[in-house]
């Protein structure tokens, strides 16, 4: 029966014009309604993926307060690392977007840990990071260049093997761009320690 309920409430929303839906989610569920919402959309105990699809509708119709809320609720649904590195992922794409940087930076490490756990390639993730580090020193946020530069240090340190030498060349070149001359200085020192470095 909820499963029903649930299905006719979703077309019925879909069948409004988009004007129509975009007026109802602001003036019904303004930005500190979202949480009730979202309460109530648990009683019918929605599934990590359905939450994901309504993230993503969220977030295609700029309703950014209710996707961040839908991945971080499909996040904590579920063990699945594959799921929470995709809600972390949007969740930093998300707050790129909207010049977010530091929350951004936080959320692109948490899927970097999910791809780890995965045991995948994350090196998409990296560049992402790599971005955020540069965009720090565009935006003149020296404060946050330097404690971004550290962290990013960091990550590439406990890295290993090819991904670790990808990493701490991109941010020796990030480092460059960005003035710190005296990390990218200490990067090429570790890389030149590195076996298979040119």
């Amino acid at each position: 029966i909820t499963d029903t309920i649930t299905a006719i409430a979703c077309h019925s929303f879909l069948a409004l014009s988009y004007e129509e839906r975009l007026s109802i989610l602001n003036r019904r569920y303004p930005e500190d309604g979202w949480d009730q919402l979202i309460s109530a959309l648990m009683i019918f105990e929605p599934s990590a993926e359905a939450l994901l699809d309504g993230a993503r509708y969220c977030a295609a119709t700029h309703q950014i307060v209710a996707a961040r809320s839908l991945y971080a609720l499909a996040c904590s649904r579920t063990e699945e690392p594959v799921i929470r590195q995709l809600s972390y992922r949007e969740r930093g794409l998300l707050s790129r977007n909207i010049g977010d940087h530091e929350r951004a930076f936080s959320e692109f490490q948490s899927a970097l840990e999910a791809a780890r756990e995965r045991g995948e390639d994350a090196r998409s993730f990296q560049d992402e990071l790599i971005y955020l580090c540069e965009a720090a020193e565009k935006l003149g946020l020296s404060a946050e260049g330097d404690t971004i530069f550290d962290r990013l240090i960091s990550i590439a340190r406990n890295s290993e093997g090819e991904e670790r030498m990808h990493l701490l060349m991109q941010i020796a070149t990030s480092c460059r761009r960005s003035g710190w001359f005296d990390r990218e200085y200490a990067l090429i020192e570790d890389l030149i320690g590195e076996e298979g470095c040119s």
